[in-house]
């Protein structure tokens, strides 16, 4: 019926993600749009934070072990084993202080837990 919308319907209003994103709290996270943002504040992430905020947003509420972490984002057995704490830190400080947490548990891994 002509005036509605079809399955490609797009929309119109500027800044509206035409592709579904994740919003954890005060975190805007478009992996396919390619952006985070918290509380409108656009996260400059590099290739091993996005990757990390990426595994945790889709665990979010769930822990993710270190070596997981290590195997898929670093993907070298070689790897300092301190390079995922150093990421966890630094995507830590960029999220606060109005985002999401990322808590350790410890002997375990990192868990997302929205604000």
């Amino acid at each position: 019926m002509a005036g509605e919308k079809g399955e490609g319907a797009r929309p119109r209003r500027t800044g509206v993600p035409a592709h579904d994103a994740v919003v954890i709290g005060s975190l805007l996270f478009d992996e396919a749009g390619g952006r985070a943002q918290v509380c409108g504040r656009e996260l400059r992430l590099p290739r091993r934070e996005w990757a990390l905020l990426s595994h945790l947003v889709a665990r979010v509420g769930q822990v993710v072990s270190k070596d997981r972490l290590t195997s898929e984002i670093f993907a070298r057995p070689e790897i300092c084993p301190n390079a995922v704490e150093v990421c966890v830190s630094r995507l830590r400080r960029k999220l606060q202080p109005d985002g999401p947490d990322i808590w350790t548990v410890r002997g375990h891994g990192y868990m997302l837990r929205g604000n």
